[in-house]
């Protein structure tokens, strides 16, 4: 009789001490595990903070590009339909109409006047003598570098928010991770301790 009581209260201890280890494993493993996760988000945050980087300079480079073309193909178009150039002071209708056909560029004009060439790309226009005598200026289509411009800009935005706002996640979930861990010891001392030794204290966790 007196065995079997023995062996009841083994496996109803190893039972209780289980129980009592289970939830402090569970929660540091939580605690881990949001740990991680606050920074797979600042990774994620730097990662798309180089990705925007670099596409908005890609994107500004071929913008660059693009307009460094237009401009040669106009100076190239004014090349073979005057022979000497700088001697043309004037340009009518017809002949702006020749030249955006043979540079390929939309909506060109041609004014003396540069107030109204705001908001266009514009390239001077200069005598034999090298004075500017006017400007030719046209709308080239940039909707689809506007469109990838704000696409940039804004994931840029949201990985600068999100890197902030997972930064100072890591960071109060390491102060409750460290809050955790000490009231976790402070618990399992208090119930399978004796207070002044240090021992085991039996009759306290039964």
């Amino acid at each position: 009789m007196g065995m079997k009581a023995v062996a009841a209260a083994r496996i109803w201890w190893a039972a209780l001490w289980r129980r009592s280890r289970e939830p402090s494993g569970g929660s540091l493993l939580r605690a881990a595990a949001s740990h991680l996760s606050s920074y797979a988000l600042i990774m994620l945050a730097v990662a798309m903070l180089a990705c925007a980087v670099a596409g908005l300079s890609v994107t500004l480079h071929e913008d660059n590009r693009q307009a460094a073309e237009r401009h040669a193909a106009l100076q190239l178009a004014l090349d073979e339909i005057y022979a000497a150039p700088g001697k043309a002071e004037h340009f009518d209708a017809a002949q702006v109409a020749a030249i955006a056909q043979r540079a390929g560029l939309q909506d060109l004009r041609f004014d003396t006047d540069d107030s109204a060439t705001a908001g266009r790309e514009v390239q001077s226009v200069h005598d034999a003598q090298g004075r500017i005598v006017g400007w030719f200026n046209w709308a080239p289509d940039r909707s689809l570098i506007r469109a990838l411009i704000w696409l940039w800009a804004f994931t840029g935005g949201f990985g600068a928010v999100l890197g902030v706002c997972a930064f100072f996640a890591a960071g109060l979930i390491e102060r409750l991770a460290r809050s955790l861990a000490v009231n976790l010891r402070t618990i399992r001392k208090l119930t399978c301790e004796d207070a002044l030794t240090g021992l085991p204290n039996h009759r306290v966790m039964l």
